[in-house]
């Protein structure tokens, strides 16, 4: 059994990411307590993927927003 994980987050303007992180594979044959369910090695790996995923969409944001102006509206120089 393949199981993937995807992310989508969706930015405060209405744009949307999708993330697609590394799949968990699953032999269905296993039949040992470790080929059942989610091992914490594969746990800590996803969660690590997704926040990963979660800190550059929102870093990207705020750089994004920073970028406009708050008084006049215009975008700012690099």
């Amino acid at each position: 059994m393949d199981v993937r994980i995807t992310i989508e987050t969706t930015f405060d303007n209405g744009e949307k990411r999708t993330h697609q992180l590394d799949g968990i594979s699953r032999p269905y044959r296993v039949t040992c307590p470790d080929g059942i369910g989610l091992r914490l090695e594969d746990g800590k790996r996803v969660v690590e993927q997704i926040q990963r995923a979660i800190l550059c969409d929102q870093v990207e944001e705020i750089i994004r927003e920073s970028r406009v102006c708050p008084d006049c509206a215009s975008v700012r120089a690099i």
